[in-house]
């Protein structure tokens, strides 16, 4: 997949569920062992490991202690906005749904997280950013 990249594509996992944040993790790594994943239980810490590493996709909740994802994606897609964001949520609110399509989500999953739709969020998130280095046709 990424045979003419020089850089390993990074993600973010934000999520205040240790058991959840675990899962992801666990069922990306196996399913894209070539990603590089960093984690953050809080929107505080999440920011400030995207700031230090400057992961290409950000996965994050929206209900965290000290800074929810609303906050932190706001902040994420001010700094880099090329940043793929998807938002996992228990809440199926117009609210939320409406605010992330303005900050510029790729994609709102709604907990309990059906892990195929994640994988292919993740899936079209790596084409585009695979695609978007793809130098130019002749």
């Amino acid at each position: 997949m990424r045979a003419d990249r020089s850089k390993k594509i990074c993600m973010l996992i934000v999520e205040d569920d240790r058991a959840a944040s675990d899962l992801i993790r666990r069922m990306i790594a196996m399913q894209f062992p070539e990603l590089v994943i960093y984690e953050a239980e809080d929107g505080v810490v999440g920011e400030e490991l995207f700031h230090r590493h400057a992961p290409d996709i950000v996965i994050t909740d929206v209900a965290m202690p000290y800074k929810d994802g609303i906050e932190m994606a706001i902040a994420i897609k001010s700094s880099r906005p090329g940043t793929r964001l998807i938002i996992t949520s228990a809440y199926n609110d117009l609210f939320f749904l409406e605010k992330f399509k303005e900050i510029g989500i790729h994609c709102y999953l709604l907990k309990p997280l059906d892990l195929s739709e994640l994988m292919t969020a993740l899936q079209e998130c790596l084409e585009e950013i695979l695609s978007a280095e793809k130098p130019p046709a002749r």
